[in-house]
């Protein structure tokens, strides 16, 4: 039995003490019995994944235009280039996810946690990890750079100032 969570990770202990986490988008294979008993206990919080002829994939373009998208964590990420476009189902059952390039990266991303590029720079600033700096500038490449650990060696690198 294929489940996984529907909108928060679950995390849930088999009974031969092995612990299955559960998140939005990851189908998990499970034995029936287990299955079911985790559907009883965490009601709607999980869902079976149904295996699914209606399934399409095409390829971004090149062009294609960088997204950005909201995080577990709340914040919003990017910006990533997509590399493919997936539906899954038809009609109004359908389901949409892109995979992304981000940072190196292949990331699924569910297509309603897509958010605008104005989102993604009105958010409050990140602290830096390395220096606790909070200016970051975005290179022509589309990357988040903190700007006391990484200075532009050139104006022209920068696409905004963050």
């Amino acid at each position: 039995m294929l489940l996984e969570a529907t909108s928060k990770a679950v995390r849930y202990h088999l009974r031969d003490g092995r612990e299955v986490l559960l998140q939005p988008g990851v189908p998990v294979e499970m034995s029936d019995g287990a299955g079911r008993r985790l559907l009883e206990k965490a009601g709607g919080r999980v869902r079976i994944v149904s295996p699914s002829a209606d399934v399409v994939i095409e390829a971004a373009s090149p062009s294609a235009t960088p997204v950005f998208w909201e995080g577990a964590d709340g914040r919003i990420c990017g910006p990533a280039s997509p590399e493919h476009f997936l539906m899954i189902g038809s009609g109004d059952a359908a389901r949409f996810w892109l995979l992304l390039t981000f940072e190196g990266s292949l990331w699924w991303i569910r297509s309603d946690l897509l958010r605008s590029r104005q989102a993604f720079e009105q958010q409050p600033p990140r602290v830096c990890a390395c220096c606790g700096g909070h200016r970051f500038w975005l290179s022509i490449h589309d990357s988040r750079v903190c700007a006391v650990c990484h200075p532009p060696r050139h104006e022209r690198l920068v696409r905004a100032w963050l």
